[in-house]
């Protein structure tokens, strides 16, 4: 990367009256391996940037500091009714939407458990 130089986007923006959703399995700065977190982050912020109602969606893998519970749900998934809570942050023009269930809380990594081995889902 070039130091000193701030990126420039070279996204003209259209349709501004489009919100615009990310759903993503990782958002940084909040969950991040790789790549994927980085790339849904950015769209976060460069959509908002050039005036896109924007908004963001995520696992809440653990607690995350300065977001806000905004409520839950009853959703029925495999055969059975689940409650999952939804909690969530304005920043830099985005909303972040962070949704927490029982199968996001576990130990590990977002995608290995202690001993680095996958999880089976």
């Amino acid at each position: 990367a070039r130091k000193g130089l701030k990126a420039q986007s070279s996204y003209e923006p259209y349709n501004l009256n489009v919100p615009v959703v990310i759903v993503s399995s990782e958002i940084a700065p909040w969950s991040k391996t790789g790549g994927l977190g980085l790339v849904a982050a950015s769209y976060g912020y460069e959509f908002a940037r050039k005036g896109h109602r924007t908004m963001a969606v995520s696992p809440k893998y653990k607690h995350y500091d300065n977001i806000n519970y905004i409520g839950e749900a009853r959703v029925r998934v495999a055969n059975g009714d689940q409650n999952v809570k939804y909690w969530h942050r304005f920043l830099d023009g985005c909303d972040y939407v962070f949704v927490e269930h029982s199968t996001f809380n576990r130990d590990g990594g977002l995608y290995n458990d202690n001993d680095g081995r996958e999880y089976h889902d």
